[in-house]
């Protein structure tokens, strides 16, 4: 569980230096950018350590990172485009613990305990209560609406199945006799996004708006979000897996966008709302119920 809640707190960190350099790089060079450089950090990090011995669970997590930062993320971005930022964090978080707890009950046959369902029910319910758009705020169109929800729902399976492919792979590790450590694991579902990441950037090369990189001023954020994302956090989101059932994890991890209200108002001045705040705490009172219930 505390890896699982450091990887929230990594994440929700991240995504406030990855706003800040997509802005300045566009979204599609800045996610490629950020996994290359976690990728370099993991692999010197793992060089100055020692030889790893991944063994034939490796490919798992390579496979991973293809769904999950692949797939899932060029889904998410899609439907943000469509749908603005609430809408697709709530698809994506508050689908994705059920789908992972399902996939991986389908998959592996892990079952959750009926407690643990009732508290991440908990967690989902504050999340939802949070980020639910008000009647005030403005609505997309209809096509937009539509094609914006169906890929929210396709970022929830690729989070989904990613978490269960990882889980798959630690289960083949152990099987091998070689046990994957989470930078090892972080290390290869990157490399996973950092292959399929090309197709993307060919595939939107007409959608996403054309501006000049201000390397410069995104080199800092862009520094930021590799460390606190796809390198901290991404390690921390492993070595969660590694020990947790995925729904489970996927349940914790939905508070990241909750988290990130209080960090937007400290960086950007955007007072949050009083629902936003009454849902986060009962989310964190969904995580405190859940890890009572893993003790």
């Amino acid at each position: 569980m505390l890896f699982a809640l450091l990887t929230v707190l990594c994440w929700s960190s991240s995504s406030i230096a990855s706003a800040r350099s997509a802005k300045h790089l566009g979204p599609g060079l800045a996610n490629f950018c950020r996994l290359i450089i976690a990728s370099i950090i993991l692999a010197g990090w793992l060089f100055a350590v020692g030889p790893a011995s991944w063994g034939p669970a490796a490919w798992w997590f390579v496979a991973s990172g293809v769904i999950a930062l692949g797939f899932g993320d060029t889904c998410l971005f899609i439907s943000y485009q469509r749908l603005g930022a609430r809408l697709p964090a709530l698809f994506t978080h508050c689908l994705g613990a059920p789908l992972g707890a399902f996939i991986e009950w389908l998959w592996l046959g892990t079952a959750l305990h009926p407690a643990e369902v009732l508290w991440m029910g908990v967690i989902l319910g504050g999340v939802a209560l949070a980020l639910i758009p008000g009647r005030d705020e403005d609505h997309p169109l209809a096509g937009q609406f539509a094609w914006g929800c169906l890929f929210g729902v396709l970022s929830a399976v690729g989070l989904a199945l990613g978490a269960v492919t990882s889980r798959s792979g630690y289960a083949a590790a152990i099987a091998a006799g070689t046990p994957m450590p989470g930078l090892d694991a972080a290390l290869l579902r990157n490399l996973g996004g950092v292959v399929f990441m090309p197709l993307v950037l060919l595939l939107g090369r007409g959608a996403e708006t054309r501006t000049r990189p201000a390397w410069r001023i995104a080199w800092p954020w862009l520094l930021a979000t590799s460390i606190l994302g796809p390198a901290l956090g991404i390690a921390a989101y492993q070595t969660a897996l590694a020990r947790l059932p995925a729904g489970i994890v996927q349940a914790v991890l939905a508070l990241v966008p909750v988290v990130v209200i209080p960090l937007v108002w400290w960086f950007d001045g955007e007072r949050p709302r009083p629902r936003g705040l009454i849902g986060g705490l009962i989310g964190a009172a969904g995580v405190a119920g859940l890890a009572i219930a893993r003790s």
